[in-house]
């Protein structure tokens, strides 16, 4: 799990690739069209679901589960601190 977590991109590597500013990344998460995955006060992507999202191609669903499943453990993680 921890492979996954390594190749995940903060805010400013995806204003950075999509050429955007960090607060517009942050708008596009607040409306939804940008996947990310919030880990308290962190915000983390997939960089191959930005890139789905970004092209309207939808993320293959084993990458999808792969995602939700690394999603649903950061959760339990927040509860049980």
């Amino acid at each position: 799990m921890a492979t996954a977590v390594a190749h995940l991109w903060t805010v400013d590597e995806v204003a950075d690739y999509l050429r955007l500013s960090t607060r517009t990344v942050h708008r596009r998460v607040a409306d939804g069209t940008l996947p990310a995955l919030k880990i308290g006060a962190l915000v983390r992507f997939d960089p191959d679901a930005v890139a789905a999202a970004v092209t309207g191609s939808p993320l293959p669903a084993r990458e999808q589960a792969v995602l939700d499943e690394l999603a649903d453990t950061l959760d339990a993680r927040e509860v049980d601190r």
